[in-house]
């Protein structure tokens, strides 16, 4: 019985997600339109739109869009799956993740130095919204990096199994900003989705910064082959 409630609490949740995502965009579309024209209107003044209501029209439509942009992390928490997870080789999502963020990361002048096991560390979860999650990690603390070696290391403990990817900080440290989404620009939802997903799957994200350098940590509990 405990199991079936909360299961159903879950799924109606995800509901409530999708379906305050929707009934908010209504009255967003509906002010951003009205801003635009009051912005239209505003141009036919005579002498032009003043600095200070220009200011302040460009800045509404800025924090409306950004309120928007934000809607789309309900949608992504509202469509999460749902049901029992399948065993996955955590070792080897984060070997993959690794690949798939490797681009990004060499243009970001990082090159990564890879240990621990890259296979064998297995836990309970859902390979599509794992592997994604662990990419935006890296990516991430790449963001808040300069160019210079990084290391990236599996590892298993007595109940966890974990990964901490260790970047050179550039100036100051992201503090509490890293997960938040808008710790960078064009950080997107990224960062957040990930702390979400991981502590979804009873684990934890976390960032440390120390001597320049930061380590980010993500760690889920460990299972039996």
């Amino acid at each position: 019985m405990p199991e079936r409630f909360d299961q159903a609490r879950l799924e109606a949740t995800f509901r409530a997600c999708r379906a305050l995502r929707h009934e908010l965009a209504t009255p967003l579309s509906a002010a951003g339109l009205h801003l635009e024209l009051a912005r239209r209107a505003a141009e036919r003044l005579e002498g032009g739109i003043p600095a200070k209501l220009r200011s302040g029209l460009e800045t509404g439509k800025q924090q409306l869009d950004e309120v928007a942009h934000l809607l789309d992390g309900l949608m992504a928490l509202g469509s999460a799956r749902t049901g029992a997870p399948g065993r996955l080789d955590f070792a080897a999502v984060i070997r993959e993740a690794l690949r798939d963020a490797g681009p990004e990361l060499e243009r970001r002048g990082l090159s990564v130095r890879a240990s621990g096991p890259s296979g064998g560390l297995f836990v309970d979860g859902f390979a599509d919204e794992l592997g994604p999650a662990a990419r935006e990690v890296l990516l991430a603390a790449a963001r808040w990096a300069s160019p210079g070696e990084a290391q990236l290391e599996t590892r298993s403990a007595r109940q966890d199994v974990a990964f901490e990817f260790q970047v050179p900080l550039s100036g100051g440290g992201p503090g509490e900003m890293l997960f938040k989404t808008r710790s960078r620009p064009n950080a997107g939802l990224g960062p957040f989705l990930a702390r979400w997903t991981f502590e979804a799957h009873g684990g934890r994200l976390e960032g440390v910064e120390d001597g320049g350098r930061l380590a980010v940590t993500a760690s889920l509990p460990k299972v039996a082959p």
